[in-house]
């Protein structure tokens, strides 16, 4: 039963994680977009709300950290450029590597730690 329910939060999250890269390459082509950038605050917000439940640690982090910076950009203290939205899409990639792998494997890992680290120096350095 909890490998079923497992099995079902991961296909919840693989959905919301394709709604996110739609919207981060729609950000791409009109970073003014701000719908599109509730779209990305709200699928990892609800990424990193579930992160533990998925048998994934570094989930969880690493959406969270997207959430908070999509945030700011939602509320006018980061600019949104090209080197967010490729960072964000290459987070977006590693977390659907995490999903992809058998339960409890996909740790942070050292390149999650490192994609992590980056958002958060891209966070504190676009800050207007």
């Amino acid at each position: 039963m909890r490998r079923g329910i497992r099995r079902s939060l991961r296909e919840r999250a693989c959905l919301l994680l394709a709604d996110m890269e739609a919207a981060l390459l729609e950000l791409g082509s009109a970073p003014e977009d701000m719908a599109a950038v509730g779209r990305v605050i709200r699928t990892a917000g609800c990424l990193s709300r579930s992160g533990g439940k998925l048998g994934t640690r570094g989930i969880a982090p690493l959406a969270g950290e997207m959430e908070s910076l999509f945030h700011l950009v939602l509320g006018g203290k980061v600019t949104l450029n090209w080197r967010l939205t490729g960072l964000a899409l290459v987070a977006a990639d590693r977390i659907r590597g995490m999903l992809a792998v058998p339960d409890g494997a996909g740790g942070r890992g050292e390149s999650g730690q490192i994609l992590l680290e980056g958002l958060r120096v891209l966070r504190r350095t676009t800050e207007q």
